[in-house]
């Protein structure tokens, strides 16, 4: 009890805190944006108390400091001459194990087909269900919105789809026998790159907020200053509203109930004309224009080549350059969703799967190791339960060997990425003291740029889910001991209590044979 109502404090402390600091920072940002107009009825008003004369004059100061500080920042991270970003698609990918295939089939019975081979396809889907060696990848093409020329369509187009954008396509596969992705692209207008792009080139403050207001000599002194990439969360927060739309448009149109859609999420697809297409001219480009690319979420990128697509990868973002279009054998090639995105799309899905178990087994180990400190009594009323663990282990077990089974055509689709370049080490700003060191470093960075990075990805996988797995092996193990004390204890009990029992049947045997005779 005590444990928990000094949480319960902590908590409500950090939610004061935050108040507290909210509460500076709008008053700061009121009064600096008082000091930028001395015509202003709040200015004047101010300036008649005699002491605040001097606190406007420096807070209009910082004021235009913040404004140069935003001018050169804008200017670092302008977009670059001739260039200009589209952001082309939301991905909106929906992981299903084979507890919820039945939303599959719901959700694919909403949908007419506009032939019979995509009939065939959809049945066969719902119909196979159980059957373990079945495994598909289907592109629906468009389902909603507008038919371009290169888009398939196999479905017939939904009536109703979410503002802003201007087509929906359908792509679904059975990449293990229990585990399914269904994946919505949602093709966007072009209102909302214009939107997004105004929005990066504006100029944004710094934040600056003053701790203490009183006494007011001692104002000016409490300054605090941050920078929080304020343009890139602006871009964030609009994208997100977009975002919210199109994920309760999918609810809404599939029917997905909430344990569905838990564990979904989406990639951004960007598109860049402009770049240069000479590698090593690129690589310059990239790095010289980092900071613009930041705004659109590109703080820790890889970059990967592909055949000669070039493209940027984030942890859920996706920047593909020019060219879209090659000449493969003489034949013009593009890409398409199920090339270097696919590849994203199925590690991030089995990372949210793992994800999702990962914050079970914290729950149950939360309230676990709680429970073991009372009694086994406390753990079987509880909401942890031997079959919760079991439940959980046999979910992780299964996962594991269907990974293991079906590993090497997963490495094959993640490998699609292409090879990843090195384009943000510079070798020059390393200085290896020895010609050892130096062979090392280039042995190093010519290993990375070679390397296949589908196993270094699936390497990961596989090390996630052993550590999780290995923690719920503890937990299991400690339950199953307490308990085992627990039945030996109780056993005990038991048979102290048949003892008894049974000394005392003899007693009132013998004086029942002692009360016989006397009689």
């Amino acid at each position: 009890m005590k444990l928990k109502f000094l949480r319960e404090e902590l908590v409500q402390f950090k939610t004061i805190l935050n108040t507290y600091y909210s509460y500076k920072e709008i008053i700061s940002t009121k009064l600096l944006d008082i000091s930028e107009f001395p015509s202003s009825i709040q200015y004047r008003t101010l300036s008649k108390i005699k002491s605040f004369n001097s606190i406007l004059t420096y807070l209009n100061g910082t004021r235009q400091k913040q404004r140069e500080r935003a001018v050169d920042e804008l200017n670092a991270r302008k977009t670059p001459e001739n260039t200009n970003i589209k952001l082309s698609s939301f991905i909106y990918v929906i992981p299903f194990e084979y507890e919820n295939f039945h939303e599959v089939k719901l959700a694919f019975k909403l949908l007419s087909s506009t032939d019979n081979k995509t009939r065939v396809s959809i049945n066969n889907i719902i119909k196979n269900k159980d059957n373990l060696g079945f495994s598909n990848w289907i592109n629906f093409g468009v389902i909603g919105g507008q038919k371009k020329r290169f888009l398939l369509s196999k479905i017939k187009p939904l009536k109703n789809i979410p503002k802003n954008v201007d087509s929906v396509e359908l792509l679904y596969t059975r990449i293990m026998p229990s585990f399914a992705l269904m994946v919505l692209k949602f093709n966007l207008s072009k209102a909302i790159t214009e939107e997004i792009n105004d929005l990066q080139n504006k100029e944004y403050l710094e934040k600056v907020i003053f701790t203490k207001f009183f006494p007011i000599n001692k104002f000016p002194k409490s300054k605090m200053l941050s920078w929080e990439h304020e343009s890139q969360k602006v871009i964030e927060k609009y994208k997100d509203k977009i975002k919210l739309d199109i994920e309760q448009w999918s609810i809404d149109t599939f029917k997905f109930k909430n344990k569905v859609v838990n564990t979904a999420f989406f990639i951004d697809k960007y598109q860049i004309k402009g770049n240069p297409i000479i590698e090593n001219n690129l690589k310059e480009w990239i790095k010289d224009n980092r900071s613009w690319l930041n705004d659109y979420g590109l703080a820790y990128s890889e970059y990967y080549e592909n055949n000669g697509f070039n493209t940027i990868y984030s942890s859920n973002i996706v920047i593909e350059l020019e060219p879209y279009i090659i000449d493969i054998n003489g034949v013009l090639t593009g890409k398409s969703i199920h090339d270097g995105v696919l590849s994203r799309i199925i590690v991030n899905s089995i990372n949210s799967i793992i994800s999702k178990y990962t914050d079970r087994i914290e729950k149950l180990r939360a309230e676990g190791f709680m429970n073991l400190q009372k009694s086994s009594f406390k753990i079987l009323k509880s909401k942890l339960s031997i079959e919760d663990l079991k439940i959980t282990m046999m979910y992780l077990n299964r996962l594991e060997i269907e990974l293991e089974l079906n590993k090497e055509n997963i490495r094959n689709t993640i490998s699609q990425l292409g090879i990843p370049k090195n384009i943000f080490e510079d070798k020059k700003s390393i200085q290896p003291s020895t010609i050892h060191q130096r062979l090392t470093m280039d042995r190093n960075l010519h290993n990375k740029e070679n390397e296949n990075p589908a196993d270094k990805m699936i390497t990961d996988i596989f090390s996630n889910l052993k550590r999780i797995k290995k923690h719920l092996e503890i937990l299991d193990m400690a339950v199953s001991d307490v308990l085992s004390i627990e039945n030996t204890k109780a056993i005990y009990k038991l048979q102290k209590t048949v003892i008894w029992i049974t000394v005392i049947g003899v007693i009132v045997a013998i004086m029942g044979v002692a009360v016989a005779i006397l009689q």
